[in-house]
């Protein structure tokens, strides 16, 4: 079984979406071991869904180098 650290995730998956993927992830981790997630989206409206779901950080599409840059340096400042 994996357990990452951190994981990207795009709102729109084709068989779960990653909203309901972020919840199956959470279940039966302790805090200390949690899994930081990252959505993915082309749709702004979601992004709210993704930080009531315990986001780290949600990334419009199409993204560019430095907007990535600041999510990465956001995850190591939480790793």
């Amino acid at each position: 079984m994996f357990e990452p650290d951190v994981v990207f995730l795009d709102i729109h998956m084709p068989v779960m979406p990653g909203l309901d993927a972020a919840r199956l992830m959470g279940r039966g981790r302790d805090r200390a071991r949690r899994v930081h997630i990252v959505f993915m989206t082309a749709l702004d409206a979601r992004a709210v869904q993704a930080f009531e779901r315990g986001a780290i950080d949600c990334v419009l599409k199409p993204f560019n180098e430095a907007r990535l840059h600041e999510t990465v340096e956001r995850l190591k400042s939480r790793l």
